[in-house]
């Protein structure tokens, strides 16, 4: 990607640029994606990259926050470190295990999952074919700091969607 310029479409890209290539970014909220026309593109734009949830994906914590409530864990606010979980600081099982320690009665790892999952709600069909119509003129990637748990319900969003 050196010599050309990329463009980043995300909530918090920060520092992704350690040998300063030349790079425009953008924080639309999702609503917008599908009408956005790149502002700053360039002729030397070749890259465009995404950020996954609430840009590629729509998410609400809150519905994980009630998920959570549903099965027992009351604090789940209190709790809750998406840096911890969100940047692999934590295993899957490590995270199930603290999220455990939380509830009196016994819950699987389903459970454990499908709440977590919650927040993940949908890729608009609209946002999937405007991204289909940007690959002929730029390189796509999508970049996240999203978990093990959350790439196997996006996956299955996907294939659901397509």
């Amino acid at each position: 990607m050196y010599g050309q310029c990329t463009f980043l479409i995300g909530q918090s890209f920060v520092s992704l640029n350690p040998i300063n290539l030349p790079l425009a970014t953008c924080h639309l909220p999702p609503c917008h994606l599908a009408t956005c026309h790149l502002p700053l593109v360039t002729s030397s734009m070749k890259n465009i990259i995404f950020d996954l949830g609430a840009v590629i994906i729509d998410i609400n914590y809150n519905f994980t926050a009630e998920a959570f409530k549903k099965i027992g864990v009351t604090n789940f606010d209190e709790i809750y470190s998406k840096k911890k979980q969100e940047t692999g600081h934590l295993t899957n099982d490590q995270f199930r295990s603290e999220i455990r320690k939380h509830i009196s009665h016994e819950i699987t790892n389903q459970q454990i999952d499908d709440a977590w999952n919650a927040m993940l709600i949908n890729i608009p069909v609209s946002r999937m074919k405007w991204l289909k119509s940007l690959r002929p003129q730029y390189r796509i990637f999508l970049l996240s700091n999203t978990n093990r748990i959350h790439v196997e319900a996006f996956s299955k969003i996907i294939s659901d969607t397509w």
